[in-house]
């Protein structure tokens, strides 16, 4: 799903998203579906993510190397935003000890010290997810 806002499931998603997840994903998916959501998200959300869980998604925390992500993250936005990934970095690590027991042995780091990230195709296959060719 590369658009979102003024989309269908936009639309359901905010409707849904802070009262009745299991709504939302019954709205969204057949029963079958394997879906994948990426969501870099403000970890004041969190409970969202939490209401994901509780209605039967498996999470995934995509872990990174803090130098590395402010350095990507400064590229990407041409040195634009620099106290936003520093607030949203200095309150991933206040929280490490919440991420870490949320998500116990569902963490994956993608992006290491040197900068290399995991390709979709290698993080499919630590996740167990087969790739549609």
């Amino acid at each position: 799903m590369e658009a979102w806002d003024d989309t269908e499931h936009h639309r359901i998603w905010l409707k849904h998203y802070q009262t009745n997840m299991p709504a939302f994903l019954k709205a969204i998916m057949p029963p079958t579906a394997r879906v994948v959501f990426t969501w870099g998200f403000p970890l004041q959300y969190f409970s969202i993510v939490s209401g994901l869980k509780d209605a039967g998604v498996i999470p995934w925390w995509f872990d990174a190397d803090h130098v590395a992500a402010r350095r990507d993250w400064l590229h990407r936005e041409q040195g634009r935003g620099e106290n936003i990934v520093d607030m949203q970095l200095a309150a991933l690590r206040n929280a490490d000890w919440q991420i870490r027991s949320f998500y116990g042995k569902n963490i994956l780091r993608t992006l290491d010290h040197k900068g290399r990230r995991l390709t979709p195709e290698q993080i499919a296959g630590k996740l167990q997810i087969p790739v549609s060719p």
